[in-house]
């Protein structure tokens, strides 16, 4: 079977590198991304799976200019990855040329507009409290004050004094005033098949938040309370493929919803640790498949730093690595100079291992199963030769820990050197 082509748009943010990475390794999928500015994408995609071009919805002919991106990456499906964007590519999805992942025009609408939400589910009992501007008293405070359209809680404030509500000078039509929330804060994951069946719910909480995004994450457990909010979203609205909510206790201690979201949650990554692979199952549910679950009931904790990657501007085709201290380091193999090893491998550059090693080289590389055939070619110095004389100049790098080699290298040869701390910079995550 010819590979299906998934077109990720836009590509650049938390949620639409999660997509990337629950899709890579799929057979069944050929993953591209989309954007119109320079991004984190880059150094995630291949540049010829990338496509950095403008492509603005409100652009007059953005139709046009999205079709000929489809025409000319023959793309079968789009992954919108923004409310927005899902939001207008399914109202468009009769003048595009490939299958918007995306739940109905109707949910889309309900999901991006928090005043719609209350409107859909005002009577359902598990919507905070709303409020006019004219009908807030002092003993109504605090109340919380979010936009109609956005996420992540950007635009959002506490309000906790009527002077504050008269400066702000509200309007309505573009905030919603709601009670405050002064209790636990969770994310529920979902996943709804094409027959509208709440095939799985999985709730996790935001344990640490920054611009938005979690931080830290650990499963919770899946309460009555919970699955009764999560059957009653599912009845109420129609949902197709993965789409997320997020809840929030009351004074009460009785979970009130925040929002809800039709797009891929960034820290779905965390179910699908789990076996849950939301992308995964969305793309296989639109080609119409029967999709199963298949779960990993046991706990983890998810935690995010800031990711660092490199680009490193340097066409070589011959990797020169020492073993001890490099390749080996705290007699272990050291996986990140392994990975770098394969990935030479993968891309048809040659590897020497080049080492004073006093043990037999042969012996150890067997003791750490490490295959010999991966070198092509193993050098074993004494202890007063020069490096230098058995590395080429030309179109080289060098890995070594110890730095008189590595400086006895670059003066002799101008190639670039790296201790093992610098590694990293090599590492190509845009490989898969």
């Amino acid at each position: 079977m010819d590979k299906k082509r998934v077109l990720i748009f836009p590509c650049g943010a938390v949620n639409a590198l999660e997509i990337k990475d629950a899709l890579k390794y799929n057979l069944h999928f050929e993953v591209f991304g989309a954007t119109s500015i320079s991004d984190h994408s880059e150094f995630r995609y291949k540049d010829e799976n990338l496509i950095i071009r403008r492509l603005h919805i409100k652009d007059e002919n953005f139709i046009e200019k999205f079709n000929e991106v489809i025409r000319e990456y023959k793309i079968d499906f789009v992954y919108p990855t923004h409310d927005e964007i899902s939001k207008y590519l399914i109202e468009c999805q009769p003048q595009i040329n490939a299958t918007i992942i995306c739940s109905p025009i109707e949910t889309a609408r309900i999901a991006e507009d928090k005043y719609l939400t209350w409107q859909s589910l005002k009577d359902s009992g598990i919507y905070p409290k709303v409020y006019k501007v004219d009908e807030i008293k002092e003993e109504d405070l605090p109340l919380f004050v979010k936009p109609r359209i956005g996420a992540g809680g950007k635009g959002s404030f506490v309000l906790d004094d009527l002077n504050n509500l008269n400066n702000k000078n509200l309007n309505q039509d573009k905030y919603l005033i709601c009670e405050y929330l002064p209790g636990e804060e969770i994310t529920v994951d979902c996943f709804t098949n094409y027959k509208r069946e709440l095939v799985f719910c999985g709730a996790r909480s935001r344990e640490r938040i920054e611009q938005g995004i979690t931080r830290r994450s650990r499963r919770v457990p899946l309460n009555d309370e919970i699955l009764r909010i999560a059957n009653i979203l599912n009845d109420k609205l129609h949902f197709r493929g993965g789409w997320f909510f997020q809840l929030k206790k009351d004074k009460n201690n009785e979970f009130k919803l925040l929002e809800i979201s039709i797009r891929a949650a960034g820290t779905s990554a965390f179910y699908r640790q789990l076996g849950i692979n939301f992308p995964l199952l969305t793309l296989f549910d639109f080609m119409g498949y029967e999709t199963n679950i298949l779960f990993n009931d046991f706990d983890i904790i998810l935690d995010r730093g800031v990711e660092t990657l490199y680009k490193f501007n340097y066409e070589y085709d011959k990797l020169f690595i020492d073993f001890d201290d490099t390749l080996i380091v705290n007699g272990k193999v050291n996986t990140k100079a392994l990975r770098l090893i394969y990935q030479c491998a993968n891309d048809d550059k040659r590897i020497y291992l080049i080492s004073r090693h006093e043990k037999d080289i042969y012996q150890s590389l067997k003791e750490y199963k490490i295959d010999k055939n991966l070198f092509e070619k193993i050098v074993v110095l004494n202890k007063t030769d020069k490096k230098s004389k058995y590395i080429c100049s030309e179109k080289s790098i060098f890995i070594d820990n110890y730095y008189f080699d590595r400086k006895e290298v670059k003066d002799n040869l101008g190639i670039p050197v790296f201790d093992v701390n610098a590694i990293d910079c090599l590492i190509d995550e845009s490989e898969f």
